[in-house]
């Protein structure tokens, strides 16, 4: 209820200042003009409200074409059979475009009620089979089990050590295991070395 009456007052906010800009700015136009122009926004802002505000605003047009492209002046002067005609003309329209927004408001709102009933549990699609874990990842051959190999040995390369450092620092141990066909190089020597570069 509360957004129909939103709706309601935006539509005739909306619609009331565009007859009432147009009635203005076309008063030295041919009132069939502005009568034209005022009808056409009478019927766009009607579209998206009831028919009652579409009667409301084609009443509130008419106001405003009598005062300002007929009369030239602002003042309501009503000649008779021509104003009944021309009032008739914009709460008619008015009246036609609201319910005509109205029967497409209600069209919508079937469509998408059908939809989503359609979209429930009664789907004839079968939901889509979870993978497993192991099934998602491809594994290489050569893994193995956290547990199922033997514990890494003394100078075993395969497995990480402080010196495999990803931020590219090394740390070696302080006393270091001579590699085969190398040799322990002392304080002394390391220091000679440094020098001859």
């Amino acid at each position: 209820m509360n957004d129909r009456l939103e709706s309601a007052a935006w539509s005739l906010t909306g619609g009331a200042l565009c007859a009432f800009l147009l009635s203005v700015v076309l008063k030295d136009a041919d009132w069939r003009i502005g009568l034209t122009a005022v009808a056409v926004s009478v019927a766009g802002w009607a579209l998206l409200s009831s028919p009652l505000v579409g009667a409301v605003l084609g009443l509130i047009g008419w106001l405003f074409v009598t005062g300002f492209d007929i009369a030239k002046d602002g003042d309501l002067a009503f000649s008779g059979m021509a104003d009944l005609v021309r009032g008739g003309a914009l709460i008619g329209a008015g009246l036609a475009a609201g319910a005509i927004g109205r029967l497409v408001t209600a069209a919508r709102a079937a469509a998408n009620a059908d939809r989503r009933a359609g979209s429930g549990s009664r789907s004839t699609v079968p939901p889509p089979e979870r993978a497993m874990p192991s099934e998602t990842f491809s594994v290489p051959d050569d893994w193995h089990e956290p547990f199922s190999a033997a514990p890494p040995t003394v100078g075993d390369r395969s497995t990480p050590g402080p010196e495999d450092r990803l931020d590219g620092r090394t740390e070696r141990p302080a006393e270091t295991v001579p590699r085969q066909g190398s040799r322990r190089v002392g304080k002394a020597e390391r220091g000679h070395e440094i020098h001859q570069r």
